[in-house]
C-alpha cells in the first residue's frame, strides 16, 4: 500500500503548527487551523482513529 497519503498528512501537520505557532493574524489562524483539520480528515480516513484523539495527539506533542 502506498503511504503517501500519511506523508501529505504529516506535511500539513507540520505546516499547520508552524503557522498557529508564529502567526498572530486571526484569517492566517483561521487558515493554519484549516490546514490542521485537513490532516486530521486524511488520517481519520485512512486509519479509522478518531478525531478526537488524533487532534488531541497534535496538541500535546506540538502546542
Amino acid at each position: 500500500m502506498n503511504n503517501s497519503w500519511l506523508k501529505w498528512a504529516s506535511e500539513l501537520q507540520s505546516i499547520a503548527q508552524a503557522g498557529l505557532t508564529f502567526s498572530t493574524n486571526r484569517y492566517d489562524l483561521d487558515r493554519y487551523e484549516q490546514i490542521r483539520n485537513l490532516s486530521i480528515e486524511i488520517i481519520h480516513e485512512y486509519t479509522d482513529i478518531d478525531k478526537k484523539k488524533i487532534r488531541d495527539l497534535f496538541e500535546t506533542v506540538f502546542d
